[in-house]
C-alpha cells in the first residue's frame, strides 16, 4: 500500500513540475511577443531620415526574345529543289537567290513567249502585241517563282529541306526561316488588371539569364488590340523593343521585363516596411525625443517596395525602417499571417 502511495505522489509531483514549467514558458513567450519596442531597444541601424526621392511604379513580366522581323520562306510553285545556295547562320541581302527548283519547263515556256513577242511586235496588231506582252510577263513570273529570294536582309535561322527534295506551293511547306537581326524585342503578356496602365513609348528595363549583371534599356512599341485567354487567365500581348544590341543575344532567350508605368520625383519616399495598418489607419513610427511614437500618415503610389508619403511626415523626420517589432506589441493591431498588414497603395 505504501508503495502505491509513493508512486502516486511521484506522478503528481512530475505533473505539477511539468505544468509549472509549461506555464512559465507560455508566460515568457507571451511576454516576448506582446512587449512593445521601447527606447532602449532602438539601435541606429533601425532608424532612417525621411527625405525626398524618386519612385517608379512598374509592371514586372516575363517574356521571350524575338527578332524585329522574321519570315518563313516557301516556294510559290511545285518542283524538286535543284540547288541550295546558303547555310544556316549565313548573312544574306535583300533579293539574293537562296534556293532554286528544277525549272526546265518554265524556262522553255519563257523562251517561247519571248520569241513570240519579238516576232509579233514587228508586224502584229496592237491587240496582238499587248497579248504577247502579257504572255511574256506571265512566263517570266513563272520562271522567277523557281528561285527563292530573300525578302529582306538578315540571317538564315533555319533550313528545313535538302537538295533533291520535292516541295509544293504551300505556306505549310516552309523551306527556310529568315530573321532580321538588326534589332530584337521581347514579347510579354500583361495581366488584364495592369493593362490599363500601359502606353506606347513607356521605358522598360530588361534582364536575361544569358546576360548576367547586364541591364538593357527597352521601350513599349506595341500593345495588342485583343486580349488572350490561357488556362482562364486573361492577358494582353505587349511588345517591348530592346534599344541596345549586346554582342550575344539570340531569339528564344528568356527575359525579365520591368515596364515603368509611372515616375514620381521629389516626393517623400519610405520603404513599405516603415508603414503598417492599425484599426483602418495607416501609421509610421516617428522618433520623438528618442522615443518611438506612432503617427498617422497618408500614403500615395506604391512600387511594392517603397511608398509615397503624402501627409503626416516631413523631410528630416526620423522614423523606424521596419515597424514590425513595434506594431507586434500594439494592442488592437490588425495583423495578417506573421506580421502587420502592409499597405500597397492608395491613401486614407
Amino acid at each position: 500500500m505504501k508503495k502505491w502511495v509513493g508512486i502516486g505522489l511521484a506522478i503528481i509531483l512530475i505533473i505539477g513540475l511539468g505544468f509549472f514549467g509549461w506555464s512559465k514558458f507560455i508566460k515568457q513567450k507571451s511576454s516576448t511577443v506582446s512587449k512593445p519596442l521601447t527606447q532602449k531597444d532602438i539601435r541606429s541601424n533601425m532608424i532612417m531620415t525621411v527625405k525626398k526621392d524618386s519612385l517608379e511604379k512598374m509592371i514586372s513580366v516575363s517574356g521571350t526574345v524575338e527578332p524585329v522581323e522574321s519570315q518563313d520562306l516557301y516556294f510559290k510553285t511545285n518542283g524538286t529543289v535543284k540547288s541550295i545556295n546558303i547555310e544556316e547562320g549565313a548573312r544574306v541581302e535583300k533579293g539574293q537567290v537562296l534556293m532554286e527548283i528544277e525549272n526546265d519547263e518554265q524556262r522553255l515556256n519563257y523562251i517561247k513567249a519571248k520569241n513570240s513577242y519579238e516576232t509579233i511586235v514587228i508586224s502584229g496588231t496592237e491587240s496582238k502585241i499587248k497579248e504577247a506582252e502579257l504572255n511574256l510577263k506571265i512566263a517570266k513570273d513563272r520562271l522567277d517563282e523557281t528561285k527563292l529570294k530573300a525578302p529582306f536582309a538578315g540571317i538564315i535561322n533555319e533550313i528545313s529541306i535538302e537538295e533533291g527534295s520535292y516541295t509544293a506551293q504551300d505556306q505549310d511547306k516552309t523551306v527556310a526561316k529568315l530573321i532580321d537581326n538588326s534589332g530584337y524585342q521581347v514579347e510579354v503578356s500583361v495581366d488584364e488588371s495592369d493593362s490599363r496602365q500601359l502606353e506606347l513609348g513607356q521605358p522598360a528595363r530588361i534582364t536575361m539569364e544569358a546576360l548576367p549583371n547586364q541591364e538593357l534599356k527597352g521601350e513599349v512599341v506595341d500593345i495588342g488590340a485583343n486580349a488572350e485567354v490561357n488556362s482562364g487567365v486573361v492577358t494582353l500581348p505587349v511588345m517591348v523593343a530592346i534599344k541596345e544590341k549586346p554582342k550575344f543575344i539570340r531569339p528564344g532567350f528568356s527575359a525579365e521585363v520591368e515596364i515603368i508605368v509611372e515616375q514620381i520625383k521629389e516626393q517623400l519616399i519610405l520603404p513599405i516596411t516603415a508603414v503598417y495598418n492599425e484599426k483602418g489607419e495607416t501609421k509610421a513610427v516617428k522618433i520623438v525625443k528618442g522615443k518611438p511614437t506612432p503617427v498617422n500618415v497618408k500614403i500615395g503610389v506604391s512600387s511594392g517596395r517603397n511608398v509615397v508619403i503624402k501627409e503626416g511626415l516631413q523631410a528630416g523626420d526620423k522614423i523606424l525602417i521596419n515597424t514590425y517589432m513595434f506594431a507586434n506589441g500594439a494592442q488592437n493591431l490588425q495583423q495578417g499571417d506573421g506580421g502587420p498588414r502592409m499597405m500597397r497603395g492608395g491613401g486614407h
